[in-house]
């Protein structure tokens, strides 16, 4: 009974504190995320002309470039090197607030392994994708062509692989509901408001230019 005693004496107050750290950590995660949300909102215009630009930039430098090509793998993970173009300029335009958003969430843990490997792995996807190098893709499309379709560049190879780690889906509402304490119930809820309104921006916006660009360059995805 004295070792019970002990034991339980002993894990009343680490449990306690690793309670408040997730509901700490929840707090700031919130209203960083509220402050990245809203700051994205207002610089939709600003990504949106960044997208058409860098669009437009490519094809007016090699449109058409894959006449007649085959729809085969290799012309698939071209066409997903040219979403990844579109994403840099995208994301590159929105590269201030995620920043400013990484430094703000800095260091934040929580007891649950899965919320933390949720939430580094969005904000390595933001950072990760505001800081995204744009691809050589004319060049690498004309690589591609000059091989009569047979082989891939290596940049493309290497390009496509670092984007697909990216993952920038914020952490799930249902895991830090738990931790989310009286106005921050409020946050989350305009947190996910403005989550699926930029989700959706990428989507149209995004897509939209992506199809347009394959089709000018007449690459088959």
């Amino acid at each position: 009974m004295l070792l019970a005693a002990v034991l339980l004496t002993g894990a009343a107050p680490s449990s306690a504190l690793a309670a408040s750290r997730d509901v700490s950590s929840t707090h700031t995660l919130l209203t960083a995320g509220y402050t990245l949300g809203r700051e994205s909102e207002a610089r939709m215009d600003a990504m949106r002309r960044a997208i058409h630009a860098s669009k437009s930039k490519l094809l007016h430098q090699c449109g058409a470039i894959a006449k007649e090509s085959p729809q085969d793998e290799q012309s698939y993970k071209l066409s997903y090197e040219a979403a990844g173009a579109l994403w840099a300029a995208g994301y590159g335009a929105d590269r201030g607030p995620i920043l400013k958003f990484a430094r703000a969430t800095r260091g934040l843990h929580w007891s649950r392994p899965k919320i933390n490997r949720a939430f580094e792995e969005f904000v390595g996807g933001l950072q990760g994708l505001s800081t995204l190098p744009t691809p050589p893709l004319c060049k690498d499309v004309e690589t591609w062509k000059a091989s009569g379709y047979t082989k891939l560049p290596a940049e493309t190879t290497s390009f496509d692989a670092r984007v697909e780690k990216l993952e920038a889906k914020a952490v799930p509402a249902g895991l830090l509901r738990p931790y989310a304490q009286g106005a921050d119930r409020s946050l989350l809820k305009q947190d996910q408001r403005i989550d699926t309104k930029v989700l959706n921006f990428e989507t149209e916006v995004g897509g939209d230019a992506w199809y347009a660009l394959t089709e000018g360059l007449e690459l088959n995805p």
